[in-house]
């Protein structure tokens, strides 16, 4: 059961992944010049994907990636759950709520730019 989970998570984190770097492609060109290699933009992009010059899909899909992650660290905490193993279950569970977290926060502050 629990492995089953966790090849079930990899479906939201592929598709966060998916949306992360699309939201990348599109902040890249209105990144500083420094910012615009692949290791840098995706430091730079929580700060400037707010930016009014950026397009609203591009900050859509930040958020999503954000949900996504958060999802699939929840379905691999439940998988190391019903598992039995509690040092990898609160690991999880703690990269769960730090996801989820950051995902309510940008939401709630920056609700109205979407």
């Amino acid at each position: 059961m629990s492995a089953l989970l966790i090849l079930i998570a990899f479906l939201p984190m592929g598709i966060a992944a998916h949306q992360f770097w699309s939201a990348i492609e599109q902040v890249k060109p209105t990144l500083p010049i420094q910012f615009r290699d692949n290791r840098l933009a995706r430091i730079a992009i929580d700060t400037h994907v707010w930016n009014s010059s950026v397009p609203a899909s591009a900050r859509w899909r930040y958020l999503r990636s954000l949900l996504g992650m958060s999802l699939g660290f929840g379905l691999i905490a439940l998988a190391e759950l019903v598992a039995g193993q509690l040092v990898p279950t609160l690991l999880f569970a703690g990269l769960f709520l730090l996801a989820l977290v950051q995902f309510l926060r940008r939401r709630i502050k920056y609700s109205a730019l979407l």
